[in-house]
């Protein structure tokens, strides 16, 4: 009995030593180091996290972010360019949105590509969803474009109307 108690006692102290080196490490990572060093000594994966819960070591959950809501009373157009292969560059551009975490919040790559070369054509990085983020970076590049035959914009989100 006495020698479970010092072996929590010291992988509790080895579990704060690693989260004060590493503080957003999760639990089956310190398993795993944990394992290394103790061998079998080491209880199971299930015990390990009832032990971290029971000495508060669990890390919060991580909020999830939900940015797509496809159940909108938004008019859906018909994808136009469905089996299209663009035999040539500017021929397709494709925009698309993602999220990005950082210590302030949550801040939006808007991206441009474009189909043929999977070459990043445009971005903007901006605080909020508005569609004029990405319009702008249209409008930017097809200014600076000569040739605009054949061209086809995807917008792979909503943009509802035009915002410029």
């Amino acid at each position: 009995m006495e020698a479970r108690i010092l072996l929590e006692n010291n992988m509790e102290g080895m579990v704060r030593e690693i989260r004060a080196e590493d503080p957003g490490i999760g639990a089956y990572k310190l398993f795993l180091i944990l394992k290394d060093i103790y061998g079998k000594r080491m209880f199971g994966r299930d015990r390990f996290y009832k032990f971290l819960h029971q000495k508060r070591l669990l890390l919060p959950a991580q909020k999830r972010r939900h940015t797509t809501n496809s159940n909108l009373n938004y008019r859906k157009y018909k994808n136009q360019v469905k089996g299209y292969k663009p035999d040539g560059i500017n021929k397709l551009w494709v925009a698309g949105i993602t999220y990005i975490y950082t210590d302030s919040g949550v801040c939006y790559l808007h991206l441009l590509t474009d189909a043929f070369s999977h070459e990043i054509i445009g971005w903007n990085l901006s605080e909020s969803l508005m569609a004029e983020h990405t319009c702008g970076g249209f409008f930017i590049l097809i200014n600076n474009l000569s040739p605009l035959e054949d061209l086809y914009l995807i917008v792979f989100f909503y943009l509802c109307r035009y915002s410029m």
